[in-house]
């Protein structure tokens, strides 16, 4: 009998010991795959990086977020989702509604909405991590930087290091007291999924030893806009020349401006920049009493200043000094209606003033909306009577251009 109660103890003793081990191991397989998170395109809210940053830096937060342990869905899926929810166009989905069905869309079990903005001259990058299944937020983190793209990609690490609470392996700044070892009870990792790769688009990782941002760290950029506008009549009228005792006088009437302005970044800060380039206008003014006109093409240097004003607005002033060469302009003289002068040979100096409004389109391309002054504040023209001076009172103008940055 004792034999036999021993037996059926030793028994019961291995059955009790195969069901721990069973649950034991529960936890590790679950582990080996991480929740499925749909890290969503990071929101501007005025930091002034351009699209083509704010694309790449959300590539490095979701491959952060693969390094973390994460599946993540890829970036054209949930764009392909986008589409086929709006029906429309990629749009951004920002609200908390609409990323919640986003996420349940593609079938994930949490979504990850970053933002950035900025306050006070300084940028903040928020992150709201949100369990579909709760349809709440799980957990949130910020981080501080800079508002340029060196700044931002600090930021980004910092920001995952907190959602997940752990370093990351490209933190550029490691703490000054040994790391913690890990709680006894937390299951090893298994091996991390690989990021999942978006065919055609570059790689958010970067090359072993380089520092973040130091390539695009500049922010000269040059610009070239065209435009065409409407000159105003003369404010005035415009003075020309005595010719022995003859005196004439040239009244313009409304007329037709065109403009091309090159420009090249020469430094500043985020919130001042300033270009100089080269301008060109062509002016054409008729006046239907007399048959006056004015014709001339002005080149000239342009120095311009850029205030920032949202993410997709920036104000600017451009002052222009350059010589006008002047093709047909006719005057015609006091006392003799008949008798007209044509300049046709370069004059003199040209001066003019514009205030702009820049509307940022995206993809490189800016709306500008102008207006200004221009005019020759002196010039000189010779003839068989001797050489004579005169100068033009200034037009008022508006115009409406397009502006390509490269």
């Amino acid at each position: 009998m004792p034999e036999r109660v021993n037996l059926r103890t030793m028994v019961s003793l291995a059955m009790a010991w195969c069901c721990l081990l069973g649950d034991g191991l529960a936890p590790a397989r679950a582990g080996e795959t991480g929740p499925i998170v749909a890290v969503l395109d990071i929101e501007d809210r005025g930091s002034g990086l351009s699209a083509d940053v704010l694309d790449r830096l959300t590539d490095y937060l979701a491959v952060l977020m693969a390094e973390a342990g994460y599946s993540v869905v890829p970036r054209e899926q949930i764009r392909d989702r986008l589409v086929q929810m709006q029906k429309e166009s990629y749009k951004s989905c920002y609200d908390q509604k609409c990323q919640i069905d986003l996420g349940r869309e593609l079938a994930a079990q949490k979504v990850l909405a970053p933002k950035v903005l900025q306050i006070g001259g300084e940028c903040r990058l928020l992150g709201t991590l949100l369990d579909l299944k709760l349809a709440a937020s799980e957990r949130a983190a910020t981080a501080k930087a800079a508002c340029n793209e060196r700044g931002m990609l600090l930021a980004v690490e910092r920001l995952v290091a907190k959602l997940t609470g752990q370093r990351t392996s490209r933190s550029r700044h490691p703490p000054t007291t040994p790391p913690r070892p890990a709680p006894v009870s937390r299951p090893a990792k298994t091996a991390k999924p690989a990021p999942v790769k978006s065919p055609g688009r570059r790689k958010a990782t970067l090359p072993a030893g380089k520092k973040p941002g130091r390539k695009t760290a500049r922010k000269k950029t040059s610009l070239l806009m065209v435009a065409v506008g409407v000159a105003y009549p003369h404010l005035g009228d415009a003075l020309s020349l005595d010719s022995g005792d003859a005196h004439g006088e040239i009244d313009s009437g409304t007329g037709v401006l065109a403009t091309m302005r090159m420009d090249f970044g020469s430094g500043g800060s985020d919130s001042f920049q300033v270009y100089i380039g080269g301008v060109v206008h062509f002016l054409y003014a008729q006046d239907s009493g007399d048959d006056d006109s004015l014709k001339y093409y002005v080149l000239g240097m342009a120095t311009t200043g850029n205030i920032p004003l949202t993410g997709w607005l920036d104000f600017r002033f451009v002052l222009d000094v350059g010589l006008g060469m002047h093709l047909g302009t006719k005057i015609t003289m006091a006392g003799a209606d008949s008798n007209q002068l044509s300049i046709t040979k370069l004059t003199g100096v040209y001066l003019g003033g514009v205030l702009e409004l820049i509307w940022k389109m995206g993809s490189g391309l800016n709306l500008v909306l102008a207006a200004g002054a221009m005019g020759e504040v002196y010039g000189s023209y010779s003839d068989s009577n001797g050489e004579h001076d005169f100068k033009f009172p200034p037009h008022l103008f508006t115009s409406l251009g397009i502006e390509t940055a490269f």
